[in-house]
């Protein structure tokens, strides 16, 4: 006599053969249901750890643009406490060199052409002295 299994539409010799294919068929299926709602529980973990680190990200960003800010408002009050330092240096030196244009001015008119010649150290010095006038005026694009 042979034996027909409805859940796995199969024939078996045996009653055993049955029984326990089937009983082997549904250990397979709980073993499989059982690996789905780890899967599903898995899932729902690393998605609620995504969207931990997203809210850290924003709240990381809030806080950044808040610092930013701050330190902006920082910089800019150095700077404008920088220049208001440097300002009457500045004017002073405006001063001496608008005294120099008109005195060279001067010269010009009633005896010629102004000229020098540098050597030495003063040509050090004058080449240094316009050199860190110039380096000075491009700084500040950059600074």
């Amino acid at each position: 006599m042979r034996y027909y299994s409805d859940k796995l539409k199969k024939l078996f010799e045996s009653k055993e053969e049955l029984e326990s294919a089937e009983k082997e068929f549904e250990e397979t299926l709980r073993k499989q249901e059982k690996e789905k709602d780890e899967l599903i529980v898995s899932k729902k973990e690393m998605a609620k750890a995504i969207e931990k680190a997203n809210s850290e990200i924003d709240e990381a960003r809030e806080n950044y643009t808040k610092v930013y800010k701050e330190a902006t408002e920082l910089v800019n009050k150095a700077k404008k406490e920088a220049e208001e330092l440097l300002k009457p240096a500045k004017e002073s030196i405006q001063e001496a060199q608008k005294k120099k244009y008109d005195a060279v001015k001067e010269f010009n008119k009633k005896y010629g052409t102004y000229t020098v010649s540098y050597t030495g150290e003063k040509a050090y010095n004058e080449f240094k002295r316009n050199s860190d006038w110039f380096n000075d005026m491009f700084k500040r694009f950059f600074w």
